[in-house]
């Protein structure tokens, strides 16, 4: 299994690739490695791969993943802390939430975040509503798999629709909701 952080710059689609390693179970605390102010804590709707496939085409992208969740991402705030090495080489966590059916009757999403200290009725919300076809996924997935071939459980990210979190604060707990949809429920420790 491998996981893809996708974004795309203009036209051109930026891919960092890395391995199932550093993916979390739901539930698992967050540990973030000192110093914490070193690290950046987001958001971002994630899609999985149910079947293998290469060369497809983005008209038929869709029957090629089976589910869409929020996933919590810690990477580095600066390349310097990675000596340049892409995120995934290091040591760092992805939190995928509950996966659900990747449509709604609209086609619409609204993913909603948040975040508060653990114990405390305080909260900063956070929400980013972005539609089906806006996450590019189906092209994205057609331009990617002509240069690899997709296996079953392999993992998606969609960057440019992330809500960043900002630095981490230790004994925090972050909620995403997809669509009222309670996915993800994460302790940063």
């Amino acid at each position: 299994m491998k996981v893809l952080c996708i974004s795309a710059n203009g036209k051109r689609l930026k891919v960092d690739v890395g391995s199932d390693q550093a993916i979390l179970r739901p539930g698992e605390p967050v540990f973030v490695p000192e110093p914490v102010e070193e690290w950046r804590s987001s958001v971002a709707p994630a899609v999985r791969i149910s079947r293998l496939g290469t060369a497809i085409k983005a008209s038929s992208a869709r029957a090629y993943y089976d589910s869409i969740a929020p996933v919590h991402l810690l990477t580095p705030a600066d390349n310097s802390v990675a000596d340049g090495l892409p995120p995934f080489v290091l040591d760092r966590a992805l939190s995928p939430g509950k996966w659900t059916a990747p449509l709604n009757s609209d086609g619409t999403y609204t993913l909603t975040i948040s975040k508060g200290c653990i114990g405390s009725d305080a909260r900063e919300n956070f929400s980013h509503a972005f539609t089906h076809e806006s996450l590019g996924i189906d092209n994205a997935i057609a331009a990617l798999s002509r240069h690899l071939t997709f296996r079953t459980g392999d993992i998606i990210v969609l960057l440019d629709h992330a809500i960043a979190l900002g630095t981490p604060v230790l004994d925090t707990e972050i909620k995403a909701f997809l669509n009222d949809f309670n996915s993800l429920d994460i302790r940063i420790k």
